[in-house]
């Protein structure tokens, strides 16, 4: 495995610049994580990735999308009305 050298704080490019490198990794807890690096400055974190209870976000998913449904809906609503109109 190679060695990541990264500054030892973040810039401002930072903020704006991040890119995910690599694969998801696990630490020997289970924690699971993968780095992410400044394209400016080469600034290296691990972002770890949190397990989620898989059905509360399919419920999230399918709330959103039925608000999402519904506002195309009155869209078309809206331009059949002017159409008429």
């Amino acid at each position: 495995m190679e060695r990541i050298i990264s500054p030892p704080s973040p810039s401002r490019c930072c903020f704006t610049h991040m890119k995910r490198i690599g694969e998801v990794q696990a630490e020997g807890d289970g924690q699971r994580f993968y780095y992410k690096r400044c394209t400016r400055c080469g600034f290296t974190v691990r972002e770890f990735v949190f397990n989620i209870e898989l059905d509360r976000l399919r419920a999230v998913e399918l709330a959103e999308w039925n608000r999402a449904a519904g506002w195309i809906d009155r869209l078309r609503r809206e331009v059949q009305g002017e159409k008429a109109a």
